[in-house]
Parts: C-alpha cells; structure tokens; sequence
C-alpha cells in the first residue's frame, strides 16, 4: 500500500461536488436573479420601467441568449461578491480584538433585523427624528458594555479579587457574556441605523430602512477584512506557524475524516455566505438607487456625460473598495511559498514542533 493510501490522501481531486463550479451553482443562480431585480428596480424607479418592456407580440425576443447570458452575469457577480471570503480564510490562523466581536455581530444583526421588519410591519415609529437622542444614549451604552466586558473578559479573576471559578460557571458566565454582547450588538445596530436614517432622511419609510438593516452585513464584511488583512500583514510569523502545524496535520495517518468533516462544512457554509452576501450587497445597491432616484428627480437624465461620469466613478470606486484586499493574497501566497522552499522540513509530517522552535531560534 503506498504512502498516500495509508495516510488517506487520495481522491482529494475526483469528488465532483468540490469543484468550484458545483459550490457556484447557487450563488450564479441566486445572483442572475439579484442582478434582474436590481436592472428592473433601477429602471421602473428612474425611468418608469420604459427599458424593460416586453416586445411586441409580432416579435422575436431572445429568451435563450438572455437567460444563459444573464446566469453568466451571476456566476461573475458571484465570484465578485466572495472577494472578501478569500482574505478571512487565508487570516483563519487568528482573530484580533475586533474580530472575537464577528459572532456577535450576526447574532445582533439577525435580532435588528426582527426588530425593523416588526417595526414596519405594525406601523411604529421607533425610527421617528425625535428620538435620536435616545439612541445616541443607547448606543454609548452599547459601545460601553462591549469596551467593559470585552476587558474583563480578559482580565484574570484573582487580580481583580474574584473567587476562582470551576469549569461549569465558567462555560455559564460565558454563555450569559455570548448573549448580552448579541444584545448589545443588536442595540449598537440598531442605534446606527436610527442615525444613518435620520442624515439620509429615509427614517420614516419602512421599505427603505428594512433596505438599509438588510444591508448592514455588507459594510460590515467588507471593513472587516480589512481589520484581517491588517493582522495578517503584521502578524506573518504566525500565519507561517500556523500553515506548518496544518501542514504536518494533515499528512498525518488515518487525518482523512476529520478533514472531509471540516471541509464540507466550510465549503456548504462558503456556498450560504455567498448567497446571504449577494442577497445583502444587492440591498445596498438597491438602496442605492433609492437615494439617487430622490436625490436627482423621478426622472434624471443620466444620459448626459457628466451624470454617466459620476455613477461610473462610483461603482468603480465601490468595486476597489470590494476587492482591494484580495489583491494582497497573492503576496501572501508568495511569502508561503518562499518559507516552504527555505524550510521544506517543518512542513513534513515528521517534523515536531520541537524543531519548528529551534529553526525559529536559529533564523
């Protein structure tokens, strides 16, 4: 039996439903649809829907073309969409301060999220003008708590003069911790929506804030990996470190059911992020629309150069702002790549961590 057989390494590349057009099947999908919906929004809200009228009966209309070619346009929006996916797994070897809060942020956004469509569904006027106040208060608290218990948390028992605890308050305290921070995170979301709604005038239109609170986990992903990019940048001894130990650990003997188990999981919860990104992003950009429509009349002639200029100038300027920092994985890659012919040894199976620290003492 050869070497490959025994440590259960073979197959890797014959299993169709890895393949990178079967995980964007979905996300090709649900963005043809994404991209239909933003081109008839755009054009019923600009223009009265005077571009996307059906033909005349007596005419041929294209359906094959336009079906293939706008499922094509998805697989491109949807590839586009995951830039940022490919920067928060290349910094999977650690999480700074701010990114120990990404949990937390999901779990609050999902509770807001609740919150605005209940909230526009019963016809409340919790996002009226007059009450920013309050929620300026609301979200000092918020920022408040997270800044304290965040210090806390770190902070050892026996120096602040609390009793040592035993494994199970622990995991208690810290499911309690898991569940005001969500909250907090919930309040500090929605706080930020009453205000961004209040400068952009939209806190008294449902449709519009339930858009902008849709739309949330897109700002949200595309700073946060730049905050990964950040410590990834400054933190490339351990990123090395951590490639090696992952290295060695999976060419060990009988590594091949615990690494399908945690691939398939990541790859099927790849495919959702994408999904809930696109449907996200395509929130914003309807949102988008919205402002511009009230911005520049019902009907604004973007025919003219310099109203072509400004959106082209826009969507460029947000496309960079998207994709920019998965330009730097290919340096990353690089660098991994020179480590591993310097020091092709601490990638081997037979390799301890007891050498990985006498070769970082000697280099």
């Amino acid at each position: 039996m050869s070497e490959d057989k025994k440590s259960g390494n073979t197959g890797a590349n014959t299993r169709w439903w890895e393949s990178y057009l079967v995980r964007y099947f979905s996300g090709a999908v649900v963005g043809a649809i994404c991209l239909a919906v933003i081109l008839l929004y755009a054009d019923w809200r600009l223009y009265g829907g005077a571009h996307t009228k059906l033909p005349d009966p007596g005419k041929d209309f294209p359906l094959a073309f336009m079906t293939l070619a706008l499922i094509a346009s998805g697989l491109v929006y949807s590839y586009i969409i995951s830039a940022p996916i490919t920067v928060i797994h290349f910094g999977r070897s650690g999480r700074s301060t701010v990114e120990q809060h990404v949990r937390y942020f999901w779990f609050g956004w999902v509770l807001s999220l609740g919150v605005v469509q209940l909230s526009g569904a019963t016809g409340d006027r919790l996002f009226q003008s007059s009450s920013w106040v309050w929620w300026m208060l609301v979200l000092l608290v918020c920022v408040g708590y997270l800044v304290v218990s965040h210090h806390i948390n770190r902070t050892p028992r026996d120096r602040i003069g609390a009793p040592t605890e035993s494994r199970r308050l622990k995991r208690r305290r810290g499911s309690r911790q898991d569940a005001w921070r969500s909250i907090a995170w919930a309040g500090f979301l929605l706080a930020f929506l009453v205000t961004a709604g209040c400068v952009l005038g939209i806190q008294q239109r449902p449709m519009a804030m339930s858009l902008l609170a849709f739309a949330l986990p897109t700002m949200f992903v595309g700073v946060m990996q730049y905050v990964t990019l950040w410590r990834v940048l400054h933190t490339e001894r351990i990123v090395h470190r951590f490639y090696r130990r992952l290295s060695r650990a999976r060419n060990m003997e009988n590594s091949k059911d615990i690494r399908e188990t945690y691939t398939h999981l990541r790859e099927h919860s790849n495919a959702t992020f994408i999904v809930l990104l696109e449907l996200c992003f395509s929130a914003f950009l309807i949102l988008l629309v919205e402002l511009y429509a009230d911005q520049s009349g019902n009907v604004p002639n973007i025919g003219e150069g310099l109203e072509i200029w400004r959106i082209v100038s826009f969507a460029l300027s947000l496309i960079a702002f998207w994709m920019a920092p998965n330009l730097f994985m290919w340096s990353r890659a690089n660098q991994i790549e020179r480590d591993f012919a310097r020091r092709p040894k601490l990638y081997s199976s037979n390799s301890t961590a007891s050498t990985d620290r006498k070769l970082k003492r000697r280099h």
